[in-house]
């Protein structure tokens, strides 16, 4: 396989969980246990923000506005986080889709048709 491939899907592993990740992070970083996190986000069950670190569930909006005031993140920061998330599984879901109808894109099809997908380039002397 091409080496630019399998870098290309490298990085897209290690950014897939993106959110679960910072979340986690930011957490300790605030010096609090799930339990603790947990009581001051207002909820009871340290599960629910288990299964948010690790990828399990998608975390309400709500809790992620609650989680920039208690672990002291900016919201633009998680707003980012948040949106990179989505775009990522939106991506997997097209991928999804074109891949059950056309089939998986071997490497002599993605070099074939890489040039193909480059956008055109502009004339300076347009």
């Amino acid at each position: 396989m091409n080496p630019i491939w399998i870098a290309h899907l490298v990085h897209r592993r290690v950014r897939a969980v993106t959110l679960s990740n910072f979340i986690k992070k930011h957490r300790k970083d605030a010096c609090l246990t799930q339990k603790e996190a947990v009581e001051l986000l207002g909820y009871k069950n340290s599960q629910f923000l288990s299964n948010l670190e690790i990828g399990h569930r998608k975390p309400p909006v709500e809790v992620l506005k609650r989680m920039c005031k208690v672990y002291k993140v900016s919201e633009d920061e998680m707003l980012e986080q948040y949106v990179e998330q989505a775009r990522i599984e939106a991506e997997k879901s097209a991928r999804r889709k074109w891949e059950k109808h056309f089939g998986r894109r071997g490497e002599a099809q993605v070099q074939v048709q890489a040039p193909v997908m480059r956008a055109p380039e502009v004339s300076p002397s347009l």
